[in-house]
């Protein structure tokens, strides 16, 4: 009876790793970390962006570089006029709650980093390091049983999808800009279930699963700029990737191997820009493709989501009268993401942010240090059987050198 106890918990470990680990959220399970909307399919979409488009609710299609370089539409690049090294970091912590109690955990990180550089007065190019994907959850459940005798478990899951990308934009017009991006996607995810028995007959049972992930994206934008508006519009597209699968569990000295190929959802973005004297008003509208990602075999239902974003800006003064504070730019903004995959009660969840940011320039306006914070929820109790509450908090530094300008000559 323990062979074969011991053989379908094993096979159970095995399906629930490739099928639905980090899914199965119960009334009864304990949180100890991460957020546990992560652990479905391949993680939250995060994608880097600076403080300043944070600050303003994730408003970017449409937001040139200037001082503050804008990579999420390859055609805001064209903005650049001098070497700009960007880099930026963030802190996530995420307050998870159940019908039974909550938890708390935090994750300080790099967001991204890039160079760019203008070639003369209409063509400019960067290369970059940012993220997409994340995933990191933890939690257990106790008191399971099986055939009469009590088990607990323990799910686990972290690693994530980063991004290398070479970014080239052109003003092909006075009023117009295109660009163009390519992305080396690339990460890795670490799963664990781990079973504990309560009786001393049973081996507990520890199954990993570690993925690895690697292919190409590529995406193409334009802006139009007006003198009170600008228009942009971006689609990102994958072509083939490959994730690598290592199985092996401690129960048995066996490890199992294989590859699959997938894809990663199509994206189409468009958003508007229009300056108030003194302010900035923006609006983005991003829908992602998911419910066309394959992933081999598996039966994992995606939907096709949207993300509306919303925001303003407060221009600073460009008076040389102006004080410390009026030198400042005060953002605001909000936005609603819906999730791609299916949490464990077999519903989908949605998350609603509210944003703010400042802006601080120095160095005579060459360097800015941008910071935005993100406060917001995704899921209900009732409804998911988990909610998340969110504050994020986004510092990025924008550092800029007129190393390749070149002078007149009298």
């Amino acid at each position: 009876m323990v062979y074969r106890l011991k053989n379908k918990i094993q096979i159970s470990a095995v399906l629930a790793a490739v099928l639905l680990a980090g899914l199965a959220v119960l009334p009864e399970a304990v949180l100890a970390g991460g957020s546990s909307y992560s652990g479905s399919g391949f993680g939250l979409v995060m994608p880097s962006m600076n403080g300043r488009s944070i600050g303003m609710g994730r408003v970017a299609i449409a937001m040139p570089s200037y001082q503050a370089v804008n990579l999420f539409n390859p055609a805001a690049l064209h903005g650049i006029n001098v070497f700009r090294l960007d880099a930026g970091l963030f802190y996530d912590g995420v307050i998870e709650q159940t019908s039974k109690g909550s938890s708390f955990s935090k994750n300080v990180n790099v967001s991204h980093v890039s160079f760019s550089v203008p070639l003369g007065n209409k063509l400019a190019m960067a290369f970059g390091f940012s993220r997409f994907l994340r995933m990191d959850y933890e939690y257990r459940i106790f008191g399971q049983t099986f055939e009469g005798f009590v088990y607990n478990e323990r799910f686990k899951g972290a690693g994530g999808l980063q991004e290398f990308s070479w970014t080239t934009a052109y003003r092909v017009h006075k009023e117009w800009s295109a660009g163009f991006s390519a992305k080396y996607a690339f990460g890795k995810i670490l799963k664990e279930w781990e079973i504990s028995w309560e009786s001393t007959d049973f081996v507990n049972t520890l199954d990993i699963r570690e993925e690895n992930l690697h292919g190409l994206r590529w995406s193409l934008g334009v802006i139009h700029e007006k003198q009170k508006f600008n228009v942009g519009l971006y689609f990102a597209g994958s072509g083939r990737f490959r994730k690598d699968y290592l199985q092996y569990g401690s129960a048995s000295d066996t490890s199992m191997t294989y590859s699959r190929n997938m894809n990663l959802p199509f994206e189409i973005g468009a958003g508007g820009i229009y300056h108030l004297p003194g302010y900035i008003l923006g609006l983005d509208v991003v829908y992602y493709g998911w419910n066309g990602v394959s992933v081999g075999r598996l039966d994992q239902r995606f939907r096709n989501t949207l993300r509306i974003s919303m925001g303003a800006e407060k221009k600073p003064s460009s008076s040389l009268s102006a004080g410390f504070s009026d030198k400042l730019s005060y953002r605001a903004g909000w936005y609603l993401q819906n999730l791609y995959a299916q949490n464990a009660s077999g519903h989908y969840a949605t998350e609603y942010f509210l944003t703010a940011g400042v802006g601080l320039p120095f160095n005579r306006q060459l360097y800015i240090l941008d910071v935005g914070v993100e406060l917001g929820t995704r899921g209900t109790v009732n409804a998911n059987r988990v909610r998340d509450t969110v504050v994020r908090m986004t510092m990025t530094l924008s550092a800029g050198e007129k190393w390749f300008q070149q002078r007149r000559k009298r």
